[in-house]
């Protein structure tokens, strides 16, 4: 569930930067503490992803999925 909060955070900053930064802000801090080492590793690598292009992140985190056939 952690993992899934954190991804939907990410991804519903690209739709509302304004009032999510302050929020995942808030979870990364949260989320680089925690002893689960999946919920640290996705952060570090959201946050490294926001830190570096706010656009390059959006194509990673929120791409759209793709149908297998």
């Amino acid at each position: 569930a952690k993992l899934q909060l954190l991804t939907a955070c990410a991804r519903l900053f690209f739709e509302r930067p304004g009032e999510m930064q302050p929020i995942l802000g808030n979870l990364f801090t949260v989320a680089t503490l925690d002893a689960n080492i999946d919920v640290h590793d996705r952060a570090y690598l959201y946050y490294r992803l926001f830190a570096r292009n706010v656009e390059d992140a959006r194509k990673i985190i929120a791409a759209p999925k793709e149908l297998l056939q």
